[in-house]
C-alpha cells in the first residue's frame, strides 16, 4: 500500500501572512454573512451574477 507523506514547517513569518490573509478574506466576504433570508432564498432563483453586481433582491 503506498504512502503519500506530507512534511510542511511553517515559520513564524509565515503564519503571521497566513492569519492576514484569512483575515482579509473574512473582512471581504462579511457582506455575504449578512444576507437576509428572503434574499438567500432568492439567489437560488436568480443569476448569481446579477444579483452581485446589480444588489438584485430575489
Amino acid at each position: 500500500m503506498a504512502q503519500n507523506i506530507i512534511s510542511l514547517n511553517f515559520t513564524d513569518a509565515d503564519l503571521t501572512t497566513i492569519d492576514e490573509g484569512l483575515a482579509l478574506l473574512e473582512q471581504k466576504l462579511a457582506p455575504l454573512t449578512g444576507l437576509s433570508p428572503d434574499v438567500r432564498r432568492g439567489l437560488v432563483n436568480r443569476d448569481y451574477m446579477d444579483v452581485m453586481l446589480w444588489g438584485g433582491t430575489g
